[in-house]
């Protein structure tokens, strides 16, 4: 899988969120068999934050979640770029779509 650039976002003080389907193995928009999860790493790869995914409401999608965390750990730089692992199944196959942003 591809990593998606959310953008830039004020430390401390945005939200950093971004949206994404679940899919199976054909790349067809599937529900997870559990509630997605997210990790965010700092640029050396240590756990910043973690946390659930929740349903995006956007109309009848399938599959469509959203993640979202308010960067305030000292962990955080600005200038710095961070990515986000979303972590979730779809018949068994555990899927990593990764995000990238970048705090100002």
């Amino acid at each position: 899988m591809n990593t998606s650039f959310l953008g830039f976002f004020k430390l401390g003080i945005d939200t950093v969120w971004g949206t994404f389907t679940t899919e199976d193995s054909d790349g067809a928009a599937s529900e997870p068999e559990a509630t997605p999860t997210f990790v965010s790493y700092s640029e050396d790869g240590e756990v910043i934050d973690s946390g659930n995914c929740v349903v995006h409401d956007a109309g009848p999608l399938t599959g469509s979640y959203r993640f979202s965390f308010l960067p305030t750990s000292p962990n955080y730089a600005r200038g710095k770029t961070s990515e986000v692992k979303v972590i979730y199944s779809v018949n068994g196959v555990e899927r990593y779509p990764r995000f990238r942003f970048i705090l100002t």
